[in-house]
This record gives C-alpha cells, structure tokens and sequence, in this order.
C-alpha cells in the first residue's frame, strides 16, 4: 500500500513532462523521503527535457529560416516599390512646380524659378532627383544661377525629363540680345527700303518734268511755223 502510495500519479508525471524543471525540483527534493515518486517524477522531466531538446532544434531552424526568407521577401518588395513607376498623377504633381515657368518669362519669373529648384534639390538625399539647370548652353548651380539672371531681360525656358517623365533638366536662354539684333535689323530694312523708293520717286519725277520741257518746247517752235504758212497763203 505504501509502495503504491509512493508512485507519482500520471498527472504528476505530465506535469513534470511538459516543465521539466518542476519535475528536477520534486526529484531533489524527494528522493531520500519518497524514492519511487522522485524517480516517476524525474523520469517525467528528463523524457519532458529531451523531447523538447530534440523539438526544439528543428524549431529553432525553421523559424531562423522563416525569419530569413521573410526578410528576403520584405526587401524584395521594398525594392520593387522603389522601382515602381510613379503614377500619372505623381509625375504630374512633381512637375506641376516647375511646369508654369515653361515658355518666354521675364527676369523676375526665371528667378523665382531658379528658387524653387534650389528648394528641390536641397532636400534631395538622391542624385536621381536633382534638376541640374542650364544658362546660355553652360551648366550651373541652381543656388548661384539666380545671380547671372537681369530682371530686365527676356528669357526662354525649356524642360527635359528623364524616363520616369520627371523634370531633370531646365534650360534658360537669354533672348534679350537677340531681340535687340532683330528690332536692328528691322529698322535697317526700313530705312534701306525707304531710301530706295524716295531715290526712285525722285527720278521719275526727274524724268517726267524733262518729258514736260520737251513737249512744251516742241510746241513752242511750231507757233511760228503756222503763222508763216497762213501768211504765204
């Protein structure tokens, strides 16, 4: 009776099984007072121990592996959304900044705009995004670019895109001097063409009052003619 009294009872035993630790406690613990229940005990713990070192190996590989393939997947897709092309309506809000300045601006607009895209590529932690700007065929600095800007004068701007369709390059063309050269040109011609037709004016008007002399002097010698024949009659 006491021999049976002295077994661990199966509930014991799944508890030591699936906490080993309790089960090592009870065997230290009972192992001279109660033997057979230390021994039950401790059989439970040690099974519990190595069935879940053995379960927990594999375990530990399989989700060291997930882990792994998941960040590999994670930084895949990060990568692709980097990679994505922009929307329609993305492309068109960057650019929409910019846009506006297309065309013959003055002085004070091509400043503004040079503002701006200093702005932009302040911020920019990527090359990929800078707008490099050009002034007269010659690249610049958009920081410095204002001061090579007259507000007085004219100027044509132009945009480039990249493949993506985002604004990439700017370029400015002072049309001031070339404005000057064809309003010079312009009043030359006139003056030319005016000289011309007053030159021409003059000598038909020349040739014109000597045709009138002539005629007058023919009628003048033919008077007398007249005169002489009516007498001799």
């Amino acid at each position: 009776m006491e021999e049976k009294q002295d077994k661990a009872s199966i509930g014991m035993k799944i508890l030591c099984f699936l906490i080993p630790i309790v089960g090592l406690i009870i065997f230290l613990s009972n192992k001279k007072e109660r033997p057979g229940y230390a021994k039950g005990c401790g059989i439970a713990a040690l099974i519990g121990f190595i069935v879940g070192f053995v379960i927990t190996i594999p375990a530990t590989l399989i989700f060291v592996g997930v882990m792994s393939v998941g960040g590999l997947m994670v930084n895949n897709v990060t990568e692709t959304l980097k990679n994505t092309n922009l929307t329609e309506l993305e492309i068109a809000s960057y650019n929409s900044n910019y846009e506006g300045y297309k065309g013959t601006k003055t002085g004070t607009q091509v400043k503004a705009l040079l503002g701006t895209v200093a702005s932009h590529n302040r911020v920019q932690l990527s090359n990929d995004k800078i707008i490099s700007v050009k002034i007269n065929g010659t690249k610049v600095d958009a920081t410095v670019a204002k001061n090579q800007i007259q507000t007085k004068n004219s100027y044509d701007v132009k945009m480039n895109y990249n493949s993506e369709g985002l604004i990439n390059e700017i370029e400015i063309k002072d049309i001031s001097k070339n404005s000057t050269t064809t309003n010079s040109n312009t009043i030359s011609n006139s003056i030319s063409n005016t000289t011309t037709n007053t030159t021409t004016n003059t000598t038909t008007n020349s040739i014109s009052n000597t045709n009138t002399t002539n005629n007058t002097s023919n009628t003048t010698s033919t008077v007398p003619e007249i005169i002489t024949k009516i007498q001799n009659f």
